[in-house]
């Protein structure tokens, strides 16, 4: 990630795609590279990461980057892999998104809610009970922004119970074009 950063971004004007494997562009969001074509955009989605892996990264291999903006999907591992409930889930997210903030100064966090799978339904719960209190905490801020994709993606629009078709990736980019946020265009 490191020397990906070190090849393609450029400090204070990419934008860093970081999260699980909703963002895993080898496996997953295979076209990420053509919808943001022309755009200064990176996306660095590990699949199977969680909250806890992106604290470590942030302050190892990615401690030099300096992103524009940072656009995080992350939180389903968390429940489902670490067996994390509620209250622990958010308070991983709580401190990652601090995290990010402070290590990353003037970087803006757009934060997409927790995508729920088709199954398990105390984890399906505890996902809206995490995505109900980190919107709250978010909206008390002003350097980040959550974004309810968990509303609009649906049980149909899941290649496989969990991750989404390609063309449902739209949900994704619609919604973050929405925001405020600014993308900037490749020199």
């Amino acid at each position: 990630l490191a020397a990906k950063w070190e090849q393609s971004g450029h400090d204070g004007k990419t934008t860093l795609f970081i999260g699980d494997s909703f963002f895993d562009t080898r496996y997953f969001w295979t076209d990420f590279d053509s919808v943001y074509a022309g755009k200064d955009a990176l996306c660095f989605g590990i699949s199977s990461t969680t909250t806890y892996d992106w604290e470590v990264f942030a302050d190892g291999v990615l401690k030099a980057v300096r992103p524009k903006n940072i656009v995080i999907h992350l939180g389903t591992n968390n429940i489902y892999d670490d067996g994390d409930g509620a209250q622990e889930t958010l308070l991983s997210l709580q401190r990652l998104l601090t995290l990010l903030h402070g290590r990353y100064e003037g970087a803006r966090l757009y934060y997409f809610g927790i995508s729920l799978r088709t199954y398990g339904s105390a984890e399906i719960a505890c996902s809206e009970s995490v995505n109900a209190a980190i919107k709250e905490w978010c909206a008390l801020r002003d350097w980040v922004t959550y974004i309810d994709t968990p509303s609009r993606l649906t049980g149909d629009m899941l290649r496989d119970n969990v991750h989404p078709k390609l063309e449902y990736y739209r949900i994704f980019t619609d919604a973050l074009a929405e925001t405020d946020i600014e993308i900037d265009i490749l020199a």
